[in-house]
């Protein structure tokens, strides 16, 4: 099995082993899983709905640069498969990931990227708020 196919099974054994569903978990970001089969200074994110297969496409994620400023230093869109991915990123530098909720902004908990390979991260979103 490759080790894409291991992270996700263990973030999926993480999820399953927890009595929260991601419904209930909704508002904040997962920890970061180390991905070797991503390159190194890559991060993806995947935003979901109710549960891990309801990914949430055209969502808008912002990569935030920490320092005496912080600042934007990327933003993307989900695309169909509910990931946003971030490429070229300094492993020296500390980030922050936020989405934008009905409720306002969730951010990560600031991380460093790996020497080698990259991270994936997951943002439960929950039911889009109803018109």
């Amino acid at each position: 099995m490759s080790a894409r196919g291991l992270g996700v099974i263990s973030l999926l054994g993480l999820l399953a082993a927890s009595p929260l569903r991601a419904a209930e978990i909704r508002g904040s970001f997962s920890l970061p899983l180390p991905a070797a089969d991503l390159p190194s200074g890559v991060i993806t994110v995947k935003i979901v709905g109710e549960g891990l297969g309801d990914v949430r496409a055209n969502e808008t994620v912002s990569l935030l640069l920490e320092g005496k400023q912080e600042a934007r230093a990327q933003t993307r869109k989900t695309g169909a498969d509910g990931r946003a991915r971030f490429e070229g990123l300094d492993a020296q530098r500390r980030y922050t990931l936020a989405v934008n909720v009905a409720t306002g902004e969730i951010r990560s908990a600031p991380f460093t990227l790996p020497a080698s390979g990259g991270l994936r991260f997951l943002s439960p979103r929950g039911r889009p708020p109803s018109n």
